[in-house]
């Protein structure tokens, strides 16, 4: 069922003990899970800070971040 519009989006920075809920929302577009070894990887480089999740009715519906590379 289509929503009215304009849809009112929650956009903030994630914490800590969100990062497995954020970090699946990529993947849930193309129907995959991801790999443990990539949760691990990406969440001990990732500076929480810099990270955004869109949430709509309570859910994630959008992710994004950057990162350092330094």
């Amino acid at each position: 069922m289509a929503k009215d519009w304009p849809v009112a989006l929650e956009l903030r920075p994630i914490e800590e003990s969100e990062y497995e809920r954020w970090n699946q929302v990529p993947y849930a577009g193309f129907s995959e899970v991801p790999p443990p070894s990539q949760i691990a990887m990406w969440r001990a480089k990732l500076e929480f800070d810099r990270t955004l999740v869109a949430i709509e009715d309570g859910d994630f519906v959008g992710t994004t971040a950057v990162n350092s590379f330094q």
